[in-house]
């Protein structure tokens, strides 16, 4: 768990720099990221031992093969959203809006297959949510002093920022 963990920070900070900091496009960054978990992926299940029994297993069950390209299908298009997030408003923005939907998910879970009450499920509940929203928080306030604070001194006056190199003069029209 800890090296999945690892490995999606690694993957979301990765495709930011490359979005924000080289100007890859969306394909491009995708079509990266995935193709080096596909290579991951058939090195594990070489490794395990595992690749031939599933090709065995899924080209003599065509049902599983339709399922396995639906689910491929779907976690394409996730990615997709995920990716243009991450251009859009950066690594923070992408995490925090995968754990929310992860903590919907868990909620969704009590609803759909009923659990008995106890009060640690309650506690953490509590606990998930309430780490989620200080996260949230954070990394907002994180992104908002990189968004208006980029390339300035922490020193910088107003009357210097009116002065800065670029800025245009706005004018009210009435």
């Amino acid at each position: 768990a800890a090296i999945q963990l690892l490995l999606a920070a690694l993957q979301g900070n990765l495709q930011e720099n490359a979005l924000k900091d080289h100007g890859a496009t969306i394909s491009e960054t995708m079509a990266f990221s995935n193709g080096l978990g596909v290579i991951v992926v058939l090195l594990g299940m070489e490794m395990s031992g595992e690749r031939s029994s599933a090709a065995t297993f899924f080209l003599s069950s065509p049902f599983a093969l339709l399922l396995l390209a639906i689910r491929s299908a779907t976690f394409f298009l996730g990615a997709l959203a995920l990716t243009a997030l991450t251009k859009e408003h950066g690594t923070g923005a992408a995490t925090a809006v995968g754990t929310a939907r992860k903590s919907l998910t868990v909620l969704m879970s009590f609803l759909l297959f009923p659990k008995p009450l106890h009060v640690n499920y309650v506690l953490g509940t509590i606990a998930f949510l309430a780490a989620d929203l200080i996260y949230l928080r954070v990394s907002s306030a994180r992104a908002a002093q990189r968004k208006f604070g980029a390339g300035m001194p922490e020193t910088t006056s107003s009357r210097e920022l009116a002065d800065a190199p670029g800025r245009q003069e706005t004018k009210d029209v009435v």
